[in-house]
């Protein structure tokens, strides 16, 4: 019974697995030099500890605000 317990589980996490998709998020912002230096090795680190998730990074002129 444990056996066929445990094949049930593990064949659920496998059709999960399966169902997993890369994921874009867009971050805008406005365009401020050091705001978006630091934002941009928040988002490099984020990715690092995120696989499968990218973050893209958007900025405009602030007067566009």
């Amino acid at each position: 019974m444990k056996s066929v317990f445990a094949l049930a589980i593990g064949g659920t996490s496998l059709v999960w697995s399966g169902l997993a998709q890369a994921v874009e998020i867009e971050y805008w912002q406005y365009t401020y030099g050091s705001r978006v230096e630091a934002i941009d090795k928040l988002i490099e680190s984020f990715e690092a500890a995120n696989p499968g998730i990218t973050v893209k990074h958007t900025h405009f002129p602030y007067a566009d605000y």
